[in-house]
């Protein structure tokens, strides 16, 4: 399928750059500044249609990126066995954190389950599934403020709620704060929510005439699919060839 719409997409003489960064986006004039390996060029539009995605949110704390870099980032279902015997700390307070901890208790040597508040959104049937497993520590009103360790995770530093601060010793730390949507570049330019999707009418047109968005970019992840984004950019489509056409 992917070939096939790879190949449609030449025969109908698209125009793609692929291995390109997009460094910047200016609406005044209408160009998207992008940079393929050390060459930097900009591309005019008369219509901008953002299917941007989105990313697994982060702590935003030394060391982590670093740990990233590494490549130390993992799976609770398919990782358990790299785990075994391992002190893991999850971060996050949702289904995939609750999920992950039940997942690795019975492998890792420790679980650490590390949230800011005392409230949950994960499901019942997961928080009384990890409150009630001996080989989880559930730790709230805390946060990590540091991950340490220059070629493998040794530690992370906490910090709760009566600004009790401590270092814990893990071997390995997955963060699971949910995902936010890909938009860094165009959020100043028009109008977002609180949790950062763009804002868009039914032919999902920005607060900017000329930019669109679909998919992730513009839409929360409980109804987020790819049907949904290919749904949205056939409306999106049809719509600008119409104005294409008037123009």
């Amino acid at each position: 399928m992917q070939r096939k719409m790879v190949q449609h997409f030449i025969d109908m003489g698209c125009l793609y750059e692929v291995n390109t960064k997009v460094i910047s986006i200016d609406e005044r004039s209408k160009t998207v500044k992008v940079k393929q390996q050390e060459t930097e060029k900009e591309i005019s539009y008369t219509y901008l249609i953002l299917a941007t995605g989105s990313s697994q949110r982060k702590l935003g704390v030394p060391g982590e990126q670093q740990m990233i870099d590494r490549g130390e980032v993992y799976s609770a279902s398919a990782d358990g066995e790299r785990l075994k015997g391992k002190r893991v700390a999850l971060i996050g307070g949702g289904d995939r954190a609750f999920e992950g901890a039940h997942l690795l208790a019975s492998q890792a040597k420790q679980v650490y389950l590390i949230h800011r508040s005392t409230h949950f959104k994960a499901r019942e049937q997961y928080v009384e599934k990890v409150l009630s497993d001996p080989g989880v520590k559930v730790m709230t009103d805390t946060e990590v403020t540091a991950i340490h360790g220059k070629h493998h995770v040794t530690s992370i530093d906490l910090k709760s709620k009566n600004s009790e601060c401590k270092n814990l010793s893990v071997d390995a730390v997955l963060i699971r704060l949910g995902i936010a949507p890909n938009v860094e570049l165009i959020k100043e330019k028009v109008t977002t929510t609180q949790s950062g999707l763009i804002v868009i009418n039914e032919v999902h047109q920005s607060s900017d005439p000329a930019i669109y968005a679909i998919g992730d970019a513009c839409t929360t992840p409980l109804f987020s699919s790819i049907s949904s984004s290919a749904g949205q950019g056939a409306i999106v489509a049809k719509y600008v060839s119409s104005l294409l056409k008037k123009s």
